[in-house]
């Protein structure tokens, strides 16, 4: 039998970028490159403009990114606030399994279940609008 291994090995570590280039850019050319580069990483755009001697350019929305990284910090929030409202739904229902809850006690957890809920729907609408930007 021949050699067992894997052969996409060398192929893998021929295509590695292993050589690291650094340079500096005034205000203004900064300002060109990172218009021309538009999505593309910076990587990807150098190698295409050297491989190819061409610019390809990707239009960015500013707005969109903009909203979409706000959402994605309410998001977060909205993830931590419910990560609170478990924990003291889950101390509520702890105290009361003892029996060392008042029924205002329970009334409280009954709010609490319901900002749960609106918690998860606040969630959804988010996601849903991340989505559509």
């Amino acid at each position: 039998m021949g050699k067992k291994g894997n052969n996409n090995a060398k192929k893998e570590t021929k295509n590695l970028r292993i050589h690291r280039l650094n340079f500096r850019l005034n205000d203004e050319e900064f300002k060109i490159f990172n218009q021309k580069k538009g999505a593309q990483n910076k990587t990807d755009f150098i190698v295409n403009c050297i491989i190819n001697g061409q610019v390809k350019t990707v239009v960015v929305d500013q707005e969109k990114v903009i909203i979409k990284n706000k959402l994605s910090i309410l998001r977060t929030e909205l993830g931590r606030i419910g990560n609170n409202l478990n924990q003291l739904t889950r101390i509520i229902n702890s105290e009361h399994k003892k029996g060392l809850l008042s029924t205002k006690m329970l009334a409280v957890e009954a709010h609490l279940n319901e900002l749960e809920n609106t918690l998860e729907l606040h969630k959804k609408v988010l996601t849903n609008l991340s989505e559509f930007s």
